[in-house]
């Protein structure tokens, strides 16, 4: 199988960006003035998130060629076990957030108090039993805000980016299958431009901040599949295409700041399929990648990434309560301990988690799909 080194580590930066952004929403560190918003880091590293899984669910569909049965239980039981822990944990630590947020305990600086209240409403409103449904089905970022308001963020906001990978993965197969020739191919762009036009022009509901439906994030995902394409007919790259990658990320940031993610991603994949590189100045960019993505460390938080990225929203509102509430601490003193101790306990949790929930959902795949492989239809007798 081709193999794209680096990506486990560009995974691990990732996720500890959209940590250390909802550590900063969730403490009201930003909102409160003392640091700047840094929300569009957030929104692109997990833009990048979603053009690495196009590349990555594009890559082991093309490299195993498993039935879809196979597939599918594979994609299922390597996200499922995690989330639904993450979620149900969510459950408590959200409300317990809300209670203790809505009523402005710190004053004007206490965080997120108007998004608890609103939150809490719908809840109220609506019951427990839809947004829980809806996220066991992992369909919650489909749902129109008309429907059930605030359903890919409630209880777990991040997992909003779960549910449209979910959505992704049922028919990344048919994808593959349809670019595997012309004219197939062209209808499916063709498809994929007019429901991205109907989705904006609100035919499936107004899916609110976040595109967490799949048409929405047509062009995102087919970043990452082209790019996979691209890259297994190309040759290495003989050097660094500084110049390009320059001009690119300089159009896009006087143009189009919430696109900077397409600039990350082109000066990224160079070094995905790099050659043997002789200039000095790329070499120099390639023992930086490989120093900050191919570490051990990188490698290591890299394998726990998905666990940081599903378990720091839940941890943060914990510890926000804990001292706020429950240890009766100031707002500073609350703060600077989340920071503290908050941090190096997502990493021990995310790495229990990922010893002791997640890699057994894999293992527990992978013998379902032997199952799967295996079986042989009855025959009459």
């Amino acid at each position: 199988m081709m193999r794209f080194k680096g990506l486990e580590g560009v995974r691990a930066w990732l996720s500890c960006a959209v940590a250390f952004v909802h550590w900063t929403m969730i403490t009201g560190l930003a909102a409160n003035g003392y640091i700047p918003k840094l929300n569009t880091l957030a929104d692109q590293a997990v833009l990048v998130f979603i053009v690495l899984s196009g590349f990555v669910i594009s890559h082991l569909i093309t490299e195993k060629k498993e039935s879809y049965p196979q597939y599918i239980i594979r994609r299922f039981m390597r996200i499922a076990p995690l989330y639904y822990f993450a979620f149900f944990v969510s459950i408590f630590t959200a409300t317990s957030f809300w209670d203790f947020t809505m009523w402005a305990p710190w004053g004007d600086v206490t965080p997120q108090v108007a998004r608890s209240q609103e939150f809490y409403s719908h809840v109220r409103q609506f019951g427990y039993f839809p947004y829980i449904a809806s996220h066991l089905a992992l369909f919650h970022g489909a749902i129109s805000e008309t429907i059930l308001p605030r359903a890919p963020l409630m209880f777990l906001p991040p997992s909003w980016s779960l549910s449209l990978e979910w959505q992704f993965y049922l028919v990344a197969p048919i994808i593959i299958a349809a670019l595997a020739n012309r004219r197939t191919a062209l209808l499916l762009v063709l498809s994929a431009i007019l429901l991205n036009w109907a989705a904006r022009k609100g035919a499936f509901g107004q899916m609110g901040y976040h595109d967490s439906l799949l048409p929405l994030a047509a062009f995102t995902f087919s970043l990452g599949v082209g790019s996979r394409l691209f890259l297994a007919k190309a040759a290495p790259f003989a050097s660094y295409p500084f110049i390009p990658v320059v001009m690119i990320a300089a159009f896009l940031a006087l143009n189009a700041r919430e696109h900077l993610y397409i600039g990350c991603w082109i000066a990224l994949l160079p070094l995905l399929k790099q050659g043997d590189w002789q200039d000095q100045p790329s070499k120099s960019l390639s023992s930086l990648y490989k120093y900050t993505c191919q570490s051990r460390i990188a490698n290591w938080v890299g394998d726990r990434s998905y666990a940081i990225y599903i378990l720091h929203y839940p941890l943060f509102e914990a510890l926000v309560v804990l001292f706020g509430q429950h240890l009766r601490l100031s707002y500073g003193q609350s703060v600077l301990l989340t920071a503290l101790t908050g941090f190096p306990a997502l990493l021990l949790l995310s790495d229990l988690a990922h010893r002791f929930i997640e890699l057994p959902g894999i293992r527990l795949g992978q013998h379902l799909t032997r199952s799967v492989s295996h079986a042989r239809p009855a025959t009459g007798g």
